[in-house]
């Protein structure tokens, strides 16, 4: 996951917001362990939480930076419903269906989340809550 994750690292270089890898124990609902990647600065925080016995994502907006998992997790941030050209583009078509199986590939949900970052950017000045200079 984490070679995956250096697809987002432009909000490090170009945007100075700082980033944060955190692995929890004992997850709820399941004692799962967790990884989170989080990117932040004082407007608000972005976390990709992995969950690696299920191998899911899920992606947070939270007022703040913090080691704890749960203040990490303030609102779920539907990544897909902004820019869904964008996302559509990634969608390669099987037959007449959508790939069913994109969401497994992290590797392409990462790249196109970079992407989707970058046009809101580039359009608002912020992306899902983080606002950036």
């Amino acid at each position: 996951m984490e070679e995956n994750i250096k697809m987002l690292m432009f909000l490090v270089d170009e945007y100075n917001l700082k980033y944060s890898v955190q692995t929890f124990n004992n997850y709820p609902f399941g004692n799962y362990k967790t990884k989170t990647f989080s990117f932040y600065n004082d407007s608000g925080c972005f976390t990709i939480r992995y969950l690696l016995q299920k191998d899911e994502l899920d992606f947070y907006f939270s007022s703040r930076f913090s080691n704890e998992c749960k203040e990490l997790q303030e609102r779920l941030v539907n990544i897909w419903i902004d820019e869904p050209e964008i996302w559509n583009k990634h969608q390669k078509w099987i037959f007449s269906l959508k790939d069913p199986f994109f969401w497994w590939k992290k590797k392409k949900v990462i790249k196109a989340l970079a992407e989707t970052i970058k046009t809101k950017i580039d359009k608002n000045k912020e992306f899902f809550g983080v606002k950036v200079l």
